[in-house]
């Protein structure tokens, strides 16, 4: 990133081609913003599921819901982004938008404690690797991505990392 720069661009990372990405960075200069827009637009033009992971499945039960794709990272994704309705629950969000780059005339994007449902397609899984013996024998055959997401732990916070967390991985 260059000091006119003042978001995080993953563009170059994704030229090298890499299996393995890993983006160190300062606090709020938008690297989970960019990776989770750039993963929603793959899902709309070549229907690329992708996996949002955490370290444990607490973190998980903490994301706000109506906040996981933010009304300005939805405005930079859709075009003409227009939201009808919008409800939240402990359960879901439901969020009813229009946009001129969507097919539909009215689109649906549902937001539960396990994945992202975009006009009923399955756009993101939301999982836990301290879980990942549940899941290994889980099919995910549209998933194309995985982002990890917080993968250094502050050191200043009272969080471990997993035993086993690289092999989990």
């Amino acid at each position: 990133m260059t000091q006119k720069e003042k978001w995080y661009n993953p563009q170059k990372m994704l030229s090298y081609n890499q299996y393995l990405n890993i983006i160190i960075g300062g606090r709020g200069i938008g690297k989970t913003f960019a990776i989770k827009k750039y993963l929603l637009k793959r899902f709309i033009e070549k229907g690329h599921q992708f996996i949002y992971l955490r370290r444990n499945k607490s973190e998980l039960d903490r994301i706000d819901k109506d906040k996981f794709f933010t009304a300005e990272l939805l405005r930079q994704v859709f075009d003409d982004f227009e939201i009808i309705s919008s409800d939240a629950s402990k359960i879901h969000t439901r969020i009813e938008f229009k946009a001129s780059n969507m097919k539909e005339e009215v689109n649906t994007l549902v937001l539960s404690t396990t994945k992202v449902i975009l006009n009923g397609k399955i756009v993101c899984y939301l999982k836990s690797l301290s879980t990942w013996v549940d899941l290994k024998w889980s099919e995910y055959d549209e998933v194309i991505n995985i982002m990890y997401d917080e993968v250094l732990i502050d050191p200043t916070s009272n969080k471990r990392y997993l035993d086993n967390e690289v092999e989990a991985l």
